[in-house]
């Protein structure tokens, strides 16, 4: 005897939720309440659903993820079927209440069993935080760090000076939100007292003299002019060094394939900074990122001696050996010993210098190392480091919390 195809799901008090099929064999049985298991319902055709005369508003979609599935008439299974949805079938929904989802059917509204669906409940909107009234500030420290982020750890992008006027814009743990140089950064709050005069932010002066520079992020844009609102024309690799004709506004002018250009200053650094030695492993660190990223090198701490793979410990040792100082393949925690026994740390963030290995202690095999130390990376400059712990090699934008800073340069004397 023919059956309706039942997919069996529990509701309160009755039969687990059913869609039948009907098959062509013969009259169709209802597994849907257990108080008549075998009731024929000769002639029984589903209630019609009820036309929406005012639809609201969608509130998502879901996917049926059982084969088939019951469309009431309410939000429960004592209601009246109406209909059913196959496996696979998407829907758009309008309402959930207590398991159950309100969805468009036919040309009226349904409701199915919200836990045989993909369904997920929108996140509840945080309620809006408070506004922040913008407000003019002075400066009243000597020189003040502006920086990329609201702490120290947040590399130095410039500096104001006592008497300068600033637009607050925004207030986090100590730290004010300004506009400098078309980007945003912040300055610390300590030395900012508001003002009630104007509220314009001066140009900063613009500053002639040629000088080189070195490009520290993985990719520099060059523009036909000082801002991010002029059009790309080029851009400069890691490791490029550029002629600076006139600094404005935290953007340099350069001479880009014979026409003016201009690139950020906040991705550069100046090679006078750091030792020889030190400019030249910072220097090498862009050339072999390059290679290890464009020949697919592998990160392997066992093969990381082999041409073709690196890790952390490695990446940093090739630098240095082309700096002038071989560390023979030592590990992290070996190269910071090696640097402090002999001649100590630099213990201030602002003093680092590129070619200056970065030791860090991250959760993953740190045992009993020295100070924790199981990473290294190296400084190229501008607040930023290239460092080799896995894989693509990568430039990052940040020093980040470190364990110890060492200068190797200083073994050489």
């Amino acid at each position: 005897m023919a059956e309706w195809f039942a997919r069996l799901h529990g509701e309160s008090g009755m039969a687990k939720e059913i869609v039948a099929q009907k098959t062509t064999q013969g009259p169709a049985r209802s597994l849907d309440a257990k108080k008549r298991p075998t009731e024929q319902l000769r002639g029984e055709r589903p209630a019609r659903a009820e036309r929406i005369t005012k639809q609201s508003d969608p509130i998502g979609t879901c996917t049926v993820t059982c084969s088939a599935l019951n469309v009431r008439s309410g939000a429960g299974g004592n209601y009246p079927r109406i209909g059913g949805l196959t496996k696979g079938k998407t829907v758009t929904v309008y309402e959930a209440s207590n398991g159950w989802l309100k969805i468009g059917y036919g040309s009226g509204e349904g409701w199915i069993e919200q836990k045989y669906t993909d369904y997920k409940a929108p996140e509840p909107q945080q309620p809006p935080a408070p506004s922040f009234q913008p407000f003019e500030g002075v400066i009243t420290a000597q020189s003040l760090n502006v920086r990329e982020g609201p702490s120290t750890d947040y590399a130095s992008i410039g500096y104001l000076h006592n008497g300068d006027r600033v637009t607050v814009i925004g207030e986090s743990n100590g730290w004010y939100k300004i506009t400098y140089g078309g980007r945003e950064a912040w300055i610390s709050s300590k030395y900012v007292e508001k003002s009630n005069g104007s509220t314009t932010q001066p140009q900063q002066p613009s500053q002639s003299g040629t000088f080189e520079v070195v490009v520290s992020a993985s990719t520099l844009n060059v523009r036909t002019g000082p801002s991010t609102d002029y059009t790309k024309i080029g851009a400069l690799s890691s490791g490029a060094r550029v002629a600076v004709l006139e600094e404005r506004n935290g953007w340099y002018r350069i001479n880009y394939n014979g026409q003016e250009g201009w690139i950020s200053a906040s991705y550069t650094y100046k090679p006078g900074n750091a030792s020889a030695a030190g400019q030249k492993a910072a220097d090498y660190a862009h050339t072999l990122m390059n290679t290890c990223n464009s020949n697919n090198w592998h990160y392997n701490q066992n093969k990381r001696t082999q041409d073709g793979y690196y890790d952390c410990s490695a990446f940093t040792a090739r630098c240095w050996k082309v700096g002038g100082y071989d560390f023979k393949w030592a590990n992290s925690e070996s190269q910071a010993k090696t640097i402090y026994n002999k001649v100590g740390e630099i213990t201030n963030k602002g003093e680092i210098q590129p070619g200056d290995l970065l030791f860090y202690h991250h959760n993953w095999n740190s045992g009993s190392r020295w100070r924790g130390i199981n990473h290294v990376a190296i400084a190229i400059g501008g607040g930023r480091r290239i460092d080799a712990g896995g894989e693509p090699v990568k430039n990052v934008a940040e020093i980040g919390n470190t364990v110890m800073i060492g200068r190797p340069s200083l073994l050489m004397k």
